[in-house]
Order: structure tokens, then C-alpha cells, then sequence
């Protein structure tokens, strides 16, 4: 899981988006100090045509990874799902990435909502399973899902 490319691919893009930003930002601070209000109004209006390079969907498909990696969860787990126009990326990211099954974990109050919508984008529900982390020694109740 730690491995995948797709996953490591992703990484990569955030990482270059976020090192972007910071120097973007280092440009907005020494502007600010020296007031050239112009020259922030062009900032600001700039910064409105720079979009994050992953959709909502993908986002949430990354996190996952990375927190499943993180904390050495025994399977692929969704701590947090997408909001339900995210879904279909969300789905297709996790089958791009040859995520074959995951564990939701998450117990908000739109799961029983996003079970269905995972299901009208033909991910089957296995069961009930248990997720643990940092190798054995946290224990959640999750819903095994296949893509």
C-alpha cells in the first residue's frame, strides 16, 4: 500500500502545488511589506485562476491513503468519506490506484447516504470488519467494501 504509484504520483503533485503556494506567499509578504496595493490586487486576482490539481473526489481518495499509511492501518481505510457529488472521483481514483477493497471507518451522519451512492458506482459491500492501526494496537468497526 505504501508503494503505490498512483498514490506516490499524487504526492508528487500536491507536493509541487504546495511549494508553489509558498512562494506565492512569500511574494504576497513582500509585497505587503513594501504596500504596493497594486501590486497585491494583481496577487489577489492571480491566485483566483490557480486551482488545487485534484478534484474533492481524488482529495479524499488521497487522504485515505496517506492516513491508512501513516498509521500502518491493517487495510486501505476511509476515515473520512466525500461529499456526494465527490463520489464518482472519489471511486474512480481508488480503482486507478488498483484499491480493490477499503474499510470505512468513518461514522458520520451521511453514511447510510454514501453507502448507497458507493453502491450505484458498483462497489459491494462485503461486511462488517474490524481496522486496526499502528500495527495491532488501536481496534475501529468499519464496513468492508470492494471497488
Amino acid at each position: 500500500m505504501k508503494n503505490n504509484t498512483h498514490f506516490q504520483t499524487m504526492k508528487q503533485i500536491i507536493t509541487k502545488f504546495e511549494n508553489a503556494r509558498a512562494q506565492r506567499k512569500a511574494e504576497k509578504d513582500a509585497i505587503l511589506k513594501i504596500e504596493d496595493w497594486a501590486a497585491l490586487n494583481a496577487w489577489h486576482e492571480r491566485e483566483k485562476s490557480i486551482e488545487y490539481p485534484l478534484s474533492h473526489g481524488q482529495d479524499k481518495a488521497f487522504c485515505a491513503w496517506f492516513e491508512s499509511v501513516r498509521d500502518r492501518s491493517s487495510t486501505f481505510e476511509v476515515r473520512d468519506l466525500p461529499w456526494d457529488k465527490d463520489t464518482h472521483d472519489f471511486v474512480e481514483t481508488l480503482r486507478t490506484a488498483g484499491i480493490a477493497e477499503f474499510a470505512i471507518t468513518d461514522q458520520s451522519t451521511a453514511l447510510m447516504r454514501l453507502l448507497h451512492l458507493l453502491a450505484a458506482e458498483g462497489c459491494t459491500m462485503q461486511g462488517l470488519c474490524k481496522v486496526t492501526r499502528n500495527e495491532g494496537v488501536t481496534e475501529y468497526d468499519g464496513i468492508l467494501f470492494r471497488t
